[in-house]
């Protein structure tokens, strides 16, 4: 084992191009010396995060640097504030080196709890503390090594690391100094069994002339994760001949808006896009040929359309949309396209706002046939049989004025484009008889499509009851989250049956879409309301 007992390098002088720590700010030396009026020298830092500057590298109407996009996330800083920065072997040791004492380091104001009745502190019994760090200061072990925002700027013996932490398969460089990516590969050039890398909030610098030197650094890193680095487009293509034998890459929060065209990543399998402004699926169909691609995350991209061509995302199994500006069930059409897709994740969108949250998950299962999970829920078959039984009776009326037509019109072509399911489902379950289709009637005949139903509250004791008029064509959801309002039902999930007035029978309802006339409701009846189990 290896004490902490080491001579600390650190540096405390730094370069323009350097990164440096201040409190919980980091940023990056754009200049360096004397500032107008100002005693001394200084740096000039532009921060990390925005709201730390006060300027865009001009100052008292002298421009000493410019920052990137000109934001004024900029100030002028003297050295002595300026956090001392270290190695990456100096940061492991202080983090993993053992610690002589019985509680392992951990303050002994650290081993008390507050008490939430008393507002008194608690003490705790620490057990076993020594002997976890005893297990992780025996640093030729350690599998996986995180020192995240540790102020590390680099790594002055690179081979003295290899052989500190040989073992170390997934390293953790998220949040530090380094300022560019010669200085990551001198950091892992010896760690020969690392696969797995994150470089998370730092903002490295691409020389290419380098790539020859530190291409193989990279060579063994399966997983890379470079979230939220402020990198374009155009900086991953020119960093990707590193590490083109990638599997897993995340590039969530960074600044990619455009993507034109994709590495050749053969053997990718996983790709997060989360978070960029990508807007439109163009910039998605790069990534459409990757023969290995089976996961992919698009959530928070603004992305307004899908548009998948046959042959697309041949392996692509889990697709994630959450939190976009899908407003039309036709874009979700397409992914029917995607034969081996079986996982997609689709809630915060404006399509799903017109339809309770149960009708949504019948369509999405109506038109991607292929699923057998939906946001994170298993399809069960029934279920399956279900939805899209229920689909082609929503759809039936459009389809038997259109659809049956024996000429190819303009019309049936639109309703194939927006329901390219339909024809399929039919086929496999029967077409609708005109008795069974959801019909959109005029308004002239609302009024005789109306039936009396009382509401009954069967979730508290209070058993209210509330009489009303409702359409016959309404659904099972419809009626439920009606009865919820009526009733004044809050912070409950619940279901709905009916009670015949005719013989007092009490009767199910088996799917959410089909209208309540469907199973019989008449007036007289009740609709009661019970909190689901």
């Amino acid at each position: 084992m290896i004490s902490l007992n080491f001579t600390k390098m650190s540096k405390t002088l730094f370069n323009v191009g350097d990164r440096v720590g201040v409190n919980d700010y980091i940023g990056t030396v754009r200049y360096k010396g004397p500032v107008e009026n100002a005693k001394g020298e200084y740096y000039g830092v532009e921060w990390d995060q925005i709201n730390r500057g006060k300027h865009n590298g001009t100052h008292l109407g002298k421009s000493y640097f410019t920052t990137r996009n000109n934001e004024t996330s900029a100030t002028f800083i003297k050295a002595k504030i300026i956090h001392p920065a270290s190695t990456c072997l100096e940061a492991i040791k202080d983090k993993y080196g053992q610690v002589d004492d019985e509680l392992a380091g951990v303050e002994y104001s650290e081993a008390f709890i507050g008490n939430q009745q008393s507002g008194k502190d608690v003490s705790i019994e620490l057990v076993g503390m020594k002997k976890v760090n005893d297990l992780q200061s025996q640093f030729s072990t350690l599998r996986v090594v995180a020192v995240q925002n540790s102020l590390v700027y680099g790594e002055e013996d690179s081979q003295a690391l290899g052989q500190f932490i040989p073992s170390v398969e997934e390293l953790d460089l998220s949040g530090n100094l380094m300022s560019s990516w010669s200085t990551v590969a001198n950091i892992i050039k010896h760690l020969n069994k690392l696969t797995m890398l994150y470089l998370s909030d730092n903002r490295l610098v691409y020389v290419e002339d380098d790539e020859e030197l530190i291409k193989p650094a990279f060579q063994n890193i399966r997983s890379l994760i470079l979230n939220a680095m402020s990198m374009t487009w155009d900086e991953v293509l020119l960093c990707s001949p590193l590490w083109m034998d990638i599997r897993e890459l995340h590039l969530c929060r960074n600044s990619i808006t455009e993507i034109p065209s994709a590495p050749n990543w053969q053997n990718l399998v996983l790709l997060n896009l989360s978070s960029n402004n990508l807007k439109t699926w163009t910039n998605v169909k790069p990534f459409a040929k990757l023969p290995m691609l089976q996961e992919l995350l698009l959530v928070e991209c603004q992305l307004t359309d899908i548009i998948v061509d046959g042959g697309d995302f041949p392996s692509l199994q889990s697709l994630y949309l959450n939190d976009n500006k899908i407003s039309e069930w036709v874009h979700i059409g397409q992914l029917h396209k995607l034969s081996t897709l079986t996982d997609i994740v689709f809630m915060r969108n404006p399509v799903l706002e017109r339809a309770p949250d149960d009708t949504n998950r019948q369509l999405v299962i109506a038109k991607i046939p292929s699923i057998i999970k939906h946001n994170g829920t298993r399809i069960e078959a029934l279920e399956r049989k279900g939805a899209e039984i229920d689909y082609t009776k929503m759809f039936g009326e459009m389809w038997i004025e259109q659809g049956s037509c024996l000429e190819i019109t303009e019309a049936i072509q639109q309703f194939c484009l927006e329901h390219p399911t339909y024809l399929s489902l039919i086929k496999k379950w029967g077409a609708p008889e005109k008795t069974e289709v959801v019909k959109s009637k005029p308004k002239s005949a609302i009024k005789d499509s109306l039936i009396e139903v009382t509401f009954v509250d069967l979730v508290t004791e209070s058993g209210k009851r509330v009489t009303k008029c409702i359409p016959d064509t309404m659904n099972v959801v419809k009626c439920r989250n009606l009865a919820i309002r009526l009733l004044g039902i809050k912070g409950v999930r619940c279901v709905v049956s009916y009670r015949a007035h005719q013989n007092g029978e009490e009767y199910e309802f088996e799917y959410d879409l089909r209208t309540v006339t469907y199973y019989g409701v008449q007036n007289g009846d009740e609709i009661l309301l019970r909190q689901l189990s």
